[in-house]
């Protein structure tokens, strides 16, 4: 494993917690199935979220709905994970400047901290999403579900 593999998996670990992901598996879900759709294959994952669509007993248009809903906030998401992961390097790089320059380190980590801001609201959006989606009943079923099944 490279130096950045490992910087990446403990980021990964810590970005878990900002984005609400209880588990490492529900983080590894979301990672293997963007590396799944860059490689062509089935996402991981999806044969479990298709079951979970079959115990709601969702409309096929509901399902379709949770497909495109799932789809577009794994990418905003993966794009926001970028965008956090490289202003963090940035961060880390202007601390590691023997010229510590406090003025860009305090803007770079304003910009850091407003990227986790906004990686917050876009799991708000997510719920309010799916919230949208299902029926009342459904989603407190859907609430039920552990969150690495999700």
């Amino acid at each position: 494993m490279t130096t950045f593999s490992l910087k990446f998996c403990c980021f990964s670990f810590l970005m878990m917690v900002f984005a609400g992901f209880t588990s490492c598996s529900a983080l590894a879900e979301v990672v293997s199935e963007g590396l799944a759709v860059e490689n062509s294959r089935p996402a991981p994952g999806t044969a479990m979220f298709h079951d979970i669509c079959k115990q709601l007993n969702l409309s096929s248009e509901q399902q379709m709905a949770l497909d495109q809903n799932r789809i577009n906030h794994m990418y905003a998401y993966r794009d926001m994970m970028s965008r956090i992961f490289g202003k963090r390097q940035e961060l880390h790089n202007a601390l590691q400047d023997p010229r510590l320059d406090i003025m860009a380190v305090t803007m770079i980590h304003k910009e850091l901290v407003d990227l986790i801001i906004q990686q917050e609201d876009q799991h708000l959006s997510a719920i309010l999403d799916v919230r949208k989606i299902l029926s009342p009943e459904q989603f407190a079923q859907f609430q039920q579900v552990p969150m690495d099944q999700k």
